[in-house]
């Protein structure tokens, strides 16, 4: 079988420099989620790595995806370590905390403009971008086509105000053969009306991360990244790259 590729591709548009890997949980599989320690790694990968944002008992802001450990850092110590280089920026994915506390805390620590918030609700993306106008936004999709397609006509009806950075959960059925529970025309489309308005389209491939699959959702139009695996697929994007040349 042919394999549909999309008329857009990344290597045309963007410079390997600026490529986005975002690197789940500040480093993937190779460090303790939400440490400081993953977010220095993701830093050192070329990546921007993620934190997820939440409040823990004693009503601080922390780094943790489910009931903050006793040692979860603080969004105050991350913002700190980032302020040491301008060249850092992060991914805050909402879990539970005041948007508004975030968004000043941010402002404090100069860092807005480095920080991208990530969320699947768009009313918070909204709320966000009241508070921080320069700042970046993910809205993150997942679900089936129907599922997504629902969000996209609603998005439309906002003409998608306030969005920088839109991610699709794809779902890898085979790793060898790099296929995708979502149909490449879908998958093509929505890059294409994503990317018409401006905004950073990315993927975060969910059972998969073999090469092929890197390659084949570059193929189809994506032009960034969230992984578990920020090493295999730096060195995919980097070969995908090299490829074209």
């Amino acid at each position: 079988m042919t394999q549909v590729r999309s008329d857009w591709n990344v290597r045309d548009h963007v410079a390997l420099a600026d490529f986005v890997v975002q690197s789940h949980r500040g480093a993937g599989v190779l460090a303790a989620e939400n440490s400081l320690e993953a977010f220095e790694l993701g830093w050192t990968l070329g990546c921007v790595p993620e934190a997820d944002v939440r409040v823990d008992s004693r009503g601080q802001i922390v780094a943790a995806h489910d009931d903050p450990p006793a040692d979860a850092p603080t969004i105050a110590q991350v913002f700190e370590v980032m302020r040491s280089d301008h060249r850092r920026r992060l991914y805050l994915d909402f879990k539970d905390v005041d948007v508004v506390q975030l968004a000043a805390m941010a402002r404090e620590a100069n860092v807005s403009g480095r920080v991208v918030f990530a969320a699947t609700d768009y009313a918070l993306i909204r709320r966000w971008r009241e508070f921080v106008p320069d700042g970046q936004t993910l809205l993150w999709l997942g679900g089936t086509e129907a599922k997504i397609e629902e969000r996209f006509r609603e998005l439309r009806d906002s003409n998608f105000v306030g969005i920088t950075q839109l991610q699709i959960h794809t779902h890898v059925i085979d790793d060898r053969s790099a296929t995708f529970a979502e149909s490449d025309r879908f998958l093509i489309d929505k890059g294409n009306e994503v990317r018409s308005r401006g905004i950073l389209l990315q993927t975060l491939p969910y059972g998969g991360s073999a090469k092929q699959v890197y390659w084949k959702l570059m193929d189809l139009g994506f032009m960034s990244f969230a992984t578990d695996h920020p090493q295999v697929t730096w060195d995919a994007v980097k070969a995908y790259y090299a490829e074209g040349k």
